[in-house]
């Protein structure tokens, strides 16, 4: 899409300064301001991002207006309603870090932890596991299974039940809705990636 993407920087995670050493390769490269983390988010247990932001606010680079993209938050969405990351909530350094990461929330009907709570009930999931323990991306990677689905079936209907192959996915008219896991999804033309 003609956007610039520069460079590729390894944070090394054996060392105590490879935070900082990454940083400052990121910082001497000009008009550089996003950051994109390829790790796992601290909301979901990522101790390396909790590490590589405290680095950023110490370095002044929160302040800096830096930002920093989640990887995991390209992938899927975080619920935001009636929700509580205590690794945030308990420590107001990493919270005032986290200021500068952008997050990407979804909208729904009801909440994924309940969605998954009631799937417990009804012993559509069989795990005793608590739904606070569950990662968001549980219920993405359905709704992106069962999309892609609906999409190759929409695509075999559209070519008189012939296989379907990966450009004829990608052309796909779309018009259908379906109930995801815990939110209803369109698929328009437009919107397929």
């Amino acid at each position: 899409m003609g956007l610039p993407i520069d460079p590729v920087v390894t944070m090394e995670t054996k060392n105590k300064g490879g935070a900082r050493d990454a940083l400052n390769e990121i910082r001497q490269t000009n008009k550089a301001k996003v950051v994109i983390m390829c790790m796992s988010s601290i909301l979901i247990g990522g101790e390396y991002q909790k590490e590589l932001l405290l680095a950023a606010l110490d370095m002044g680079m929160v302040a800096d207006g830096y930002i920093f993209i989640p990887y995991d938050a390209l992938l899927y969405a975080m619920p935001y309603q009636d929700i509580i990351f205590p690794l945030l909530t308990n420590n107001t350094q990493l919270r005032h870090a986290y200021s500068a990461v952008l997050t990407v929330t979804m909208a729904s009907d009801e909440s994924f932890y309940e969605t998954f709570r009631q799937a417990q009930i009804t012993r559509e999931i069989r795990s005793a596991i608590s739904a606070t323990e569950v990662s968001p991306l549980f219920g993405t990677i359905f709704n992106m299974v069962y999309f892609v689905a609906k999409s190759v079936e929409e695509r075999r209907q559209a070519g008189g039940g012939h296989w379907v192959t990966g450009s004829q996915l990608f052309n796909s008219e779309g018009g259908f809705d379906f109930k995801g896991f815990n939110q209803v999804k369109t698929h328009e033309k437009e919107h397929f990636y």
